[in-house]
């Protein structure tokens, strides 16, 4: 421990009290649908079980045109509420901040499993370099619902107790 002196020791982000510095970031998990589930629920939690002191929960959708795969939070209605509340409880109940990470793909979708891809949605119908497909271009009022769909995205994780987004 020498190495990393700090390592076991609180620190405070923003408004939220961290036990450690080991943070579980947010990745990808193909472990849920439309809204956490049983599955994601165990696998945060025991990462909270096992030390981490702060967890990112995988991104979401903040809007309906935000798909990039069928296995993918969506945080575009209050159906994910209760599954971010159990996500919350269950993390916090071993002392560990939970926060959210929202997301729109735009132009980066890539194709599913069976060959379909859904359609990709971006401010102008320019082909991203990472998974070359051909997005569609957004109209001004698109954009804005996709805007808004942040903040109301974030409001449902805050009310669903999550610490932060």
């Amino acid at each position: 421990m020498a190495r990393f002196p700090t390592l076991f020791s609180p620190f405070r982000l923003g408004g939220i009290e961290v036990s450690n510095r080991i943070v579980f970031t947010a990745h990808h998990t193909h472990l849920s649908g439309d809204v956490p589930n049983d599955d994601l629920v165990a696998y945060y939690e025991s990462r909270a079980a096992g030390g981490a002191g702060l967890i990112v929960v995988e991104v979401a959708g903040v809007h309906s045109s935000a798909r990039f795969s069928s296995d993918f939070i969506q945080a575009d209605s209050d159906e994910c509420i209760p599954g971010y509340r159990r996500i919350a409880q269950a993390c916090h109940h071993h002392g560990c901040p939970v926060l959210g990470q929202l997301y729109h793909p735009g132009r980066e979708t890539r194709g599913k499993v069976d060959g379909v891809t859904p359609v990709a949605w971006a401010p102008s119908a320019l082909p991203g370099e990472r998974h070359h497909v051909m997005p569609r271009a957004m109209s001004g009022r698109l954009i804005k619902e996709v805007v808004e769909g942040y903040g109301t995205a974030a409001a449902r994780v805050t009310v669903a107790g999550l610490d932060g987004v």
